[in-house]
């Protein structure tokens, strides 16, 4: 379905912030030739005005050049979507000129110029030839610390492939935050040394360099746990992740271990539901028990079902936590029939059945969690929110947020199966009970 929007054409003020300001300037002197620059980024920090200024860029080239095609990549289309389109609504909305097509995400110039979303899709693509054949005029990559390398190179492959009789020079725009990949050794660190030369050009720029964020906010980043502050708040480009790159690094077992449980709270109380936070790998299936209430998480177990199915797992909460009334949340895949549920029966309706719990109590969301920001989520719990884990109940979890690590570009390694410290199903039952209960209360 097409939409039309009118939008009335303006230059987009960028007075306030001197860094989106000196990006507009490099990046149309760049287009037109009177500079060399080619792979243009801004970044450093989040809330430093780096995606509002590129998008804004790209609306005032297809203003320039008429018919010029701009294509923003980001990593996921639901990001794209929710995210990035959103924000170039910001730019264009309620102005004249402009035909939006909502379900493709293409924002069309009155002159024929256009701004059109993609996802990067690089696991199903990991040589990305889902952009073999494209022509356009340029490509904006949006938070690329989630864009692979190979995502860049085929950047550069495809921009300037589309011919026209006033046409701008090859270009691509970067944004990112502060990571470990290809982004500090491409542009940060020869930044820093003062060694960064043309095609390539940075701007470092911090939430300070955005007088758009309110007191309010700023205070907020305060409370941040302290490795995402210096990473995300004053952008710290050093190695954030421990020499071991644990995903869970702020555990702690003096913290959060309970050796001894003893009273009430720890045999389950009945005056608070039970929750089930469950993982639906084939072999094991896993469920996580805890409990959330008076301002603190208590972990009581974790079943572990080798080589069964939902029905046996249902069978031993019921013989384990008697008596409850249960809520549960977990694996969005549960709800699609798998190979643990034999009658291909929805996991979920099943659990619903055999534990007689109603719809309302289950919790899950329909898609999970983003790795990455459900790492720095997990961590500022582990760090802000009072948790307490049974050690002796919970084995299986403590080994995982003691020995489950992530890549340098901070995503959960979980590739081998045969290694245990990349199984992870303990701690994904964790990830999504606290994704689930605590993201409101730390974040």
């Amino acid at each position: 379905m097409t939409e039309v929007a009118q939008i009335v054409p303006s230059k987009p003020d960028f007075s306030i912030n001197p860094k989106q300001s000196e990006y507009c300037e490099i990046v149309l002197d760049s287009a037109s030739g009177k500079l060399p620059y080619r792979y243009v980024a801004m970044g450093g920090s989040f809330r430093s005005g780096k995606s509002y200024g590129s998008l804004a860029i790209l609306y005032l080239l297809c203003a320039i050049y008429p018919g010029s095609r701009w294509i923003v990549v980001c990593h996921t289309w639901s990001f794209a979507k929710e995210n990035t389109w959103k924000e170039l609504m910001k730019i264009i909305d309620n102005r004249n000129s402009w035909t939006l097509n909502l379900s493709s995400l293409i924002a069309t110039y009155h002159n024929g110029s256009s701004i059109e979303f993609r996802s990067e899709d690089h696991e199903s693509y990991p040589d990305q030839s889902n952009f073999d054949g494209l022509s356009c005029s340029g490509i904006m990559l949006e938070e690329c610390q989630n864009i692979s390398y190979a995502m860049f190179q085929k950047a550069i492959q495809r921009v300037g492939s589309l011919r026209l009789k006033k046409e701008p020079k090859p270009l691509i725009l970067l944004t990112f935050n502060p990571s470990q990949n290809w982004l500090k050794k491409t542009f940060y660190e020869p930044w820093k040394k003062g060694d960064l030369e043309a095609p390539y050009y940075f701007i470092n720029a911090l939430p300070s360099d955005n007088p758009t964020n309110t007191p309010e906010q700023i205070e907020g980043w305060n409370t941040m746990e302290e490795r995402q502050y210096k990473q995300y708040v004053l952008g710290d480009w050093s190695n954030f992740v421990d020499t071991n790159n644990l995903f869970a690094y702020s555990f702690n077992r003096g913290r959060h271990l309970v050796t001894t449980p003893e009273g009430r709270e720890w045999q389950g109380d009945n005056d608070h539901y039970l929750w089930l936070s469950c993982d639906q790998n084939k072999n094991p299936l896993v469920t996580m028990v805890f409990q959330h209430y008076a301002g603190v998480m208590r972990v009581l177990d974790v079943i572990r079902i080798m080589n069964g199915d939902v029905y046996r797992m249902c069978a031993e909460i019921k013989r384990r936590w008697p008596n409850f009334a249960y809520k549960v949340t977990g694996d969005a895949s549960g709800y699609s029939g798998n190979a643990a549920v034999s009658d291909g029966l929805n996991y979920y309706r099943i659990m619903q059945h055999e534990l007689d719990i109603p719809e309302d109590n289950f919790e899950v969301q329909r898609k999970n969690p983003d790795l990455i920001d459900n790492g720095r989520l997990v961590n500022a719990a582990l760090q802000k929110y009072p948790i307490l884990i049974n050690a002796e109940k919970c084995e299986p979890l403590v080994y995982d947020l003691e020995n489950c690590r992530v890549t340098p570009e901070m995503k959960l390694l979980k590739k081998d199966r045969s290694d245990p410290a990349q199984q992870s199903d303990a701690l994904d039952c964790f990830r999504y009970a606290v994704n689930c209960e605590l993201r409101a209360l730390v974040i």
